[in-house]
């Protein structure tokens, strides 16, 4: 069914119960994008009256992207057998197939960020003859944070001699104007995704989920994270430190901090890919300081699949002799 406001509590009751949904899924996430941008063609999937997954995604002439505006999406199920999702994935080619749509392209949410390990869409993508057209290396650490690598860890011991303070913020526009914004033009010529304004917005709208940690020296901000908590992994969606900062190594404390404090509760810190070129370079830099900290590699996948798929699904079963 198509999505449509009035459907938003069925929209919760899926998130609640799935195991895979994310920040990123909320309605009211995606309700920051301006509605002129995005043709919404979201669409929930129910069996027996009962809501039993999402999907996110916006229409674009005979394409449907599950989402542009996201840094993943993707089909979002309540926990149930293969062969409901089978059946789900099918009854959302064929919805599509019937508004005229031919290409659906899907960017997975990574596999870390689903508390059961499960495997079962990417068999459906191949099943479904679906490509895939990108990939990003996300780096991935397992909590508790567990350093080895010896640099990492003389950094993080010297930064705790500093005297630094790390202190959460009800406010992003400070850290975005001192620190990210010439951050990231300094160093690699770009911009964040969000303006202050935007994240400060989605910070309202989720008390508890987007939470913003700055670092000081003697009253001075040198380093800051704006973090997204989502059921079982946290993840820096923005880290930047100044000149200072980085000879504090404020960053490491900073990491070493957050791997350490939320442990209990949750199981992963996500920091993101470091690559450019649609996945194919890596910045090396990044990638090996991500790296320094034990984390893992997880690959996140792209996928353009053919609506008219749907009939292979048909073929899946091959009944007993």
């Amino acid at each position: 069914m198509h999505y449509s406001p009035d459907l938003i509590k069925d929209w919760g009751r899926v998130l609640q119960k799935a195991t895979n949904a994310t920040i990123m899924h909320e309605r009211e996430f995606l309700a920051y994008h301006p509605s002129d941008k995005f043709q919404d063609c979201s669409v929930i999937l129910y069996e027996n009256s009962k809501p039993m997954a999402v999907f996110a995604a916006h229409k674009e002439g005979e394409m449907v992207y599950s989402h542009q505006g996201l840094s993943y999406a993707g089909l979002i199920q309540v926990p149930c057998s293969f062969d409901q999702k089978l059946e789900q994935f099918k009854a959302l080619m064929k919805y599509f197939e019937a508004l005229g749509v031919s290409l659906l392209q899907i960017k997975e949410t990574p596999a870390f960020y689903n508390s059961i390990q499960d495997e079962a869409m990417d068999y459906i993508m191949h099943l479904t003859n679906a490509k895939t057209i990108q990939m990003e290396l996300s780096l991935t650490i397992n909590l508790p944070l567990a350093v080895k690598n010896k640099g990492r860890k003389a950094n993080i011991k010297q930064a705790s001699r500093q005297d630094l303070k790390i202190i959460e913020s009800n406010e992003v526009k400070s850290f975005w104007e001192a620190l990210l914004l010439p951050n990231l033009q300094n160093r690699y010529q770009t911009a964040p995704t969000h303006s202050h304004e935007e994240m400060s917005f989605l910070m309202e709208k989720f008390p508890g989920k987007i939470r913003q940690f700055n670092v000081f020296k003697d009253g001075l901000m040198v380093a800051g994270a704006t973090v997204y908590f989502s059921k079982n992994c946290i993840h820096t969606q923005y880290l930047a430190s100044n000149s200072q900062g980085r000879k504090l190594n404020a960053l490491d404390a900073l990491v070493n901090y957050l791997g350490n404090t939320f442990a209990e509760k949750y199981k992963f810190l996500d920091f993101g890919h470091s690559n450019e070129n649609l996945g194919l370079n890596i910045n090396k830099g990044l990638f090996r300081w991500k790296e320094s900290f034990g984390a893992n590699s997880f690959v996140h996948r792209h996928y353009m699949v053919p609506v008219d798929g749907w009939k292979k699904l048909n073929k899946v079963y091959k009944q007993s002799s």
